[in-house]
């Protein structure tokens, strides 16, 4: 996102940082370019006013007062008494004035709401201390421009009783100044509420303004725009994460009000399809705090680690907190690796959170998925806690497919860099994850905790502490990974770990899921990214083309693209067939040239979708379909057969 920034380009500082350097930086900036148009201005004014007076054969040079007194701090209503000595005695006027006031005035305030770019931002200073410091300024500002204004009127008053006329033509300057003061008071006050706590989300409608794809807001502005997202009651968020065995274990995801500390969960098999006495479960959240949002956006985060649950079956799910039971679900585990049975992924990514969004999330509905698996860029918060009502949305647009069909249908996520807030192949290393997000993060528990000791899973939810960026997940007999694509963490750390996971599953199916591509379908885009495509050819592609992995889940990109079966660059009808690339509810990027020349793509389109990938065990092939948002097939099914890509011959 800020790989336009001078010298640094985007790799040093997450979004919130780069913001805030330009704006700390801008205003002296604005302010010493105001003050120099300023002084250039008034040079000019009085090189012409000399010149003026050198052609009047009236003046002596003396007794013109504009030429002496009348400069960039004078206030209009001096002015007006100063005019009325002109009136009497007219000489040549300088021109310009009110254009040198202007921008000296520009340049003042500029540099009195310099301490307000730490409280847009959230960093360092309280609001409260901003606006102290951005007045006091202001008013110190004021005063001198008031004493000036008295001490020359106070000279240039020629009438004999010079302490009664002074007296007289004093009331209007301290008329004008005390009004400019109640004006400015109230004109600060304004512009702290405006611009505190200020909100640069992408791909979202419901916020404003909005200008092109960006949607600016403000505490303020938040205030009047938004509901309370989590108030007394029933939660406002349920939503299922899965660890590693997704087939035995599951993460509940709830969301309550901020007064609910912790909350409980009932859970048993659905006795509609079994004939068994009732086993009714049940245990407390681990629970965590949300910091940094708007009083809208507070709540409180609990988790549930549901572990030896029966695969492939349904559960009744209780949320119980308050006494009695707040909400009534079903969720239904996944099949194990010996199951037969058909599992359906719908996959994409780049989402936001706009009429396309909802229109591409309610198609996929008909698909009647067991997973979505999202990839990456899904609420667009740029990593600012400020922008949480961006999540709020996305969860409220993947309910509408919980509602539909009955269940809670669990997601797979991989990090973006609108969801991180920070550019891929970044310098800064891994990002502490607090209270205050990022809220990727913090949200969407996706892997156990690990033992300290001997890195055994543990059937528990991690601490924000605890939590990587990189995960994978057993989904009947097929290993999906999901990775980092350098926000969080490095590349060689994730290919060492794919190895290791990878030596124990020699024979099931294996799938990719990232966020930046290692084929883009647009060559401007590819150039400006050849840092990451180099770094995962590097890293990832090896371990791709030597374990046979059968799918590539790409994205970023806003395109739709579907590579032939790749290894090592070159068609293999037993490579890797890349798919993607992320385009679920956001804009193509426009004047964008498209570009084949290697002949890898079998197609690219620029067009909203999501994409279906049914794995059949019992038929033995797995099959990957394009759709739009009217569920429209944009290709005809790609077809892998499984046993073509199993390694039971491969020794580590």
């Amino acid at each position: 996102m800020c790989e336009w920034f001078p010298i640094l380009r985007g790799k040093y500082f997450t979004y919130t940082e780069y913001l805030f350097i330009l704006t700390i930086v801008g205003f002296p900036v604005f302010s010493a370019t105001s003050f120099s148009i300023s002084k250039i201005l008034n040079f000019l004014n009085r090189k012409k006013d000399r010149s003026l007076r050198l052609q009047s054969p009236e003046s002596s040079g003396d007794e013109y007062y504009d030429s002496r007194t009348q400069d960039e701090t004078i206030s209009p209503t001096f002015r007006s008494i100063s005019s009325e000595k002109q009136m009497l005695n007219p000489k040549p006027q300088p021109a310009g004035t009110p254009t040198v006031n202007f921008f000296n005035e520009l340049g003042w305030f500029f540099a009195s709401h310099w301490p307000g770019c730490f409280a847009v931002w959230s960093f360092l200073i309280p609001v409260w201390f901003a606006f102290i410091l951005d007045y006091s300024i202001f008013l110190l500002r004021i005063r001198y421009r008031k004493k000036m204004d008295k001490l020359r009127l106070y000279t240039a008053l020629q009438s004999k009783d010079k302490t009664e006329a002074y007296g007289r033509k004093v009331k209007p300057i301290n008329s004008f100044y005390t009004k400019l003061t109640i004006f400015f008071t109230i004109f600060d006050i304004l512009l702290h509420l405006l611009f505190t706590g200020f909100c640069v989300s992408s791909y979202q409608d419901y916020v404003g303004p909005i200008f092109g794809t960006a949607s600016l807001s403000s505490t303020f502005t938040r205030y009047f725009q938004l509901p309370e997202f989590c108030p007394p009651g029933p939660p406002c968020h349920v939503y299922a994460t899965l660890p590693e065995d997704t087939a035995t274990s599951v993460f509940i995801n709830v969301h309550t009000n901020e007064k609910y500390n912790v909350i409980g969960i009932e859970y048993e098999l659905d006795h509609s399809s079994y004939e068994s006495e009732r086993d009714v479960k049940s245990q407390n959240s681990t629970s965590f705090k949300v910091a940094g949002t708007d009083r809208n956006g507070r709540r409180k985060l609990h988790h549930f680690y549901l572990d030896n649950l029966v695969p492939d079956s349904t559960y009744q799910l209780r949320i119980v907190y308050d006494g009695i039971v707040q909400h009534r679900t079903v969720y239904k585990t996944l099949p194990g690796q010996d199951s037969p049975r058909d599992v359906i992924l719908v996959q994409g990514g780049d989402m936001g959170n706009t009429k396309a969004t909802r229109d591409v999330t309610k198609a996929t509905i008909a698909m009647n998925p067991d997973v979505l698996v999202l990839g990456g860029d899904l609420a667009y918060d740029n990593g600012m806690c400020e922008c949480y009502f961006t999540w709020d949305y996305f969860l409220k647009d993947l309910e509408q497919v919980n509602e539909a069909l009955g269940r809670l249908v669990p997601v797979i996520y991989s990090l973006g860099n609108h969801d991180a807030g920070i550019d891929e192949m970044n310098r800064r290393g891994g990002l502490e994850i607090t209270e205050k997000g990022p809220f990727y993060m913090t949200y969407f528990p996706q892997h156990s905790r690990l033992s300290s000791r001997t890195k055994a899973i543990l059937p528990e939810v991690p601490t924000f502490e605890e939590r990587k960026s990189y995960h994978y997940h057993k989904i009947g007999k097929m290993l999906l990974f999901t990775l980092d694509s350098g926000y969080y963490s490095d590349l060689k750390e994730q290919a060492l770990w794919m190895e290791s996971i990878l030596k124990d599953h020699l024979s099931w199916i294996k799938i990719a899921l990232y966020h930046c591509p290692i084929y883009y379908a647009c060559r401007d885009i590819a150039v400006k990214n050849h840092e990451v495509i180099d770094a995962q050819r590097k890293e990832w592609m090896p371990v791709f083309d030597d374990n046979k992995f059968m799918l590539a889940f790409e994205n970023h990109e806003h395109y739709m693209k579907r590579t032939l079966s790749l290894r090592n660059d070159k068609y293999d009808s037993l490579g890797t067939v890349y798919i993607g690339n992320g385009q679920w509810g956001t804009y193509d990027h426009k004047n964008c040239k498209l570009y084949n020349e290697t002949g890898v793509y079998e197609s690219i389109q620029e067009v909203n979708h999501y994409w279906a990938v049914n794995i059949s065990f019992n038929a033995g092939v797995v099959t990957n379909t394009p759709y739009d948002q009217d569920n429209k097939a944009l290709l005809p099914p790609g077809i892998q057969r499984i046993d073509q890509y199993t390694m039971e011959d491969i020794k580590y």
